[in-house]
Formats: structure tokens, sequence, C-alpha cells
């Protein structure tokens, strides 16, 4: 009875685990927060967990979407009717996000 009872633990043990790592996994291509640039001209970016972006520069403002995959970012918006994706490098290190070669630091 014991072995049992030892088994649908480790399967639960395992489930939870699993479900876990999913967690993990998507959490880590979400973003939430406002970056500001690390450098001498001033640009936010600022994402929603649904996976909004608004980027602004210069008194500009462009918002659309983004998606985290594979050490890449993909901007996803429309200027003029247009609708254009742009893909760059991307890396995270604690409150510091790296957008081709660019740091942002969340506010």
């Amino acid at each position: 009875m014991k072995t049992k009872s030892l088994l649908k633990a480790a399967v639960a043990l395992t489930l939870i685990a699993a479900m876990l790592f999913a967690f993990a996994a998507c959490a880590g291509n979400k973003l939430e927060g406002s970056y500001v640039a690390k450098d001498t001209i001033s640009g936010t970016i600022t994402f929603t967990k649904e996976g909004g972006v608004t980027m602004s520069a210069l008194g500009l403002n462009i918002s659309g979407t983004y998606v985290i995959e594979d050490g890449n970012i993909t901007f996803t918006y429309e200027i003029l009717g247009i609708s254009t994706s742009v893909t760059k490098t991307f890396s995270r290190d604690g409150k510091t996000i790296v957008i081709d070669g660019q740091e942002f630091v969340k506010q």
C-alpha cells in the first residue's frame, strides 16, 4: 500500500513540476511596465502583460504588439495605415532588457 501512495505522490509532484515549468516558460516571454533607454536620447518602451507595447521617443508614440521568441523580440505596429513588423535581438537581466544592443531599465 505504501508503494501505491508513493507512486501517486511522485506522479502528483511530476505534474506540478511540469505545470510550474510551463508557467515559467510562458512568463519568460512576457514583459510588463515601462523601460527607459540608457543613452542620451530619452526613449521609453511600455509593455503590457497582454502583449501590447507603446514606444515613445522625441515626442512620438507608436503602439502595437510584441512577441519574444528564440532570443529575439518582434514588434508589430501600424503607421499611416501600413502594418510593419520589425525583429531585433533581445536579452533580459533582472530589471534591464537589451534590444539590438540598446539597454533599457525598468522604472
